[in-house]
């Protein structure tokens, strides 16, 4: 590659003009490829949006996932700590210097 084609594409970045091997990023993903984004099944992001946890963008018959609601959807879900994690899945108790365990129910 010569200079003068280097300092052209060097102008080209500055000016915000992408090349074709930078392409601009995707904003919006289909059902199948934000149920890879998100580790889900197909079936679990459909639910996700009939049951109105996760948003849509619907243009004519075609349904799209916001990239921004995937990430606060994923945010809003995260478990922060050991103790949340424990407190989700397990219900601890004392009786008589005994301890019990209940599993929770989701």
């Amino acid at each position: 590659m010569s200079k003068f084609s280097k300092e052209k594409q060097k102008d080209k970045k500055e000016q915000g003009i992408s090349s074709p091997q930078s392409p601009m990023k995707k904003r919006l993903y289909s059902i199948s490829e934000a149920a890879i984004y998100l580790g889900r099944s197909v079936w679990g992001v459909c639910e996700l949006i009939w049951n109105g946890k996760l948003p849509c963008v619907k243009v004519g018959r075609r349904i799209h996932l916001d990239i921004i609601d995937l990430d606060q959807w994923i945010e809003k879900n995260k478990i922060r700590n050991f103790f949340d994690l424990l407190n989700f899945f397990l219900i601890f108790y004392v009786a008589n210097d005994n301890i019990y365990l209940w599993k929770a129910k989701n």
